[in-house]
């Protein structure tokens, strides 16, 4: 027999769950909005809410891989994927965007794995067999011998790189240094350059400065920071990537563009930011990736001229 008194308490139940299950969609909905604008940040904000929400959601952990990723948080992203993979390990791409991560941090060897993976679920997946191609390159441009014959391995650095899997096998693994990089204190590899407070010829104001440029494999980072004078308020936006205003960077000659492709740490493209006297600000804008061997670069702002323009002209990069 049913209990009667039990009656309410089941419908309020089901009360909660729905409202779960609504509250779920519309954070997910909303990260999403916000990803498609480039707002990275906000879109992980509203994705950790469906997280806190839903720890099972099948598709959460990639879309917030993905933010992380657009906005160089290349752990975390791995981590995600890692996540999405214990869920879905049937899934070749999961396992082509997790080499990805790996070779942004410069896990060659884990990346090749990754990529190996997906090529096995998905065989004569294009993407994986470039993504494969250029690990191999990068193993064999910092070891001097092919992938095959020299796992890079190093019992100073450990790692599991099969998250989820059910391998319960420990790989070793290290980041590739490229050639004329250093060492960190820890002896792993960097495989980015960085430019700390690079020497500018020409810049358009006092309070806003470059504090850091940095070289990754395959994109270009600048970070930014504004010093509002006491008493004032400097106010801004940029325009998004593929717009006339866009920032972008040049060569010394200004015959090669690198067109904006990112940012972080800031709520979203052609949104006002105020920052008040005082109080500083930073962010960073990522570009397509510029040479190496590069001494001199422009920062431009599109097609805004003028003392208003946020030119930067003559960065050195070796200073």
């Amino acid at each position: 027999m049913l209990c009667l008194a039990c009656i309410p308490s089941l419908l309020v139940g089901q009360g909660y769950e729905r409202f779960i299950a609504f509250k779920t969609v519309k954070f997910f909905k909303e990260a999403r909005q916000k990803a498609e604008k480039g707002d990275f940040a906000g879109a992980i904000a509203d994705y950790n809410l469906v997280v806190d929400l839903n720890p099972n959601h099948t598709e959460v952990f990639q879309a917030r891989a993905e933010a992380y990723f657009q906005s160089g948080q290349y752990q975390e992203a791995k981590n995600d994927f890692s996540k999405a993979i214990r869920l879905n390990p049937g899934v070749a791409e999961l396992y082509h965007r997790r080499g990805q991560a790996y070779m942004e941090m410069g896990y060659y060897s884990s990346a090749m794995r990754d990529f190996e993976r997906a090529l096995r679920l998905k065989p004569g997946m294009e993407a994986a067999l470039q993504s494969k191609q250029a690990a191999e390159r990068k193993i064999y441009q910092a070891n001097k011998r092919p992938y095959a014959n020299k796992p890079n391995q190093d019992a100073g650095s450990q790692s599991r790189d099969w998250e989820g899997e059910g391998w319960g096998e420990t790989r070793w693994d290290q980041p590739v240094a490229p050639q004329g990089t250093a060492t960190t204190a820890s002896g792993l590899f960097s495989r980015t350059s960085t430019h700390h407070y690079p020497k500018v010829t020409g810049k358009p104001n006092d309070y806003l400065s470059i504090e850091r440029i940095q070289l990754t494999p395959h994109a270009t980072e600048v970070s930014f920071k504004i010093r509002s004078p006491q008493n004032k308020v400097v106010a801004f936006s940029l325009q998004k990537p593929g717009n006339p205003g866009a920032f972008y960077l040049s060569d010394r000659s200004f015959r090669n563009r690198y067109r904006l492709i990112g940012q972080k740490g800031l709520p979203g493209w052609e949104k006002e930011v105020k920052v008040f006297g005082g109080r500083s600000r930073t962010f960073v804008l990522t570009f397509e990736k510029i040479p190496d061997t590069y001494r001199f670069i422009h920062l431009i702002e599109g097609n805004a001229q003028g003392g208003d323009a946020w030119n930067f002209y003559d960065i050195d990069l070796k200073k």
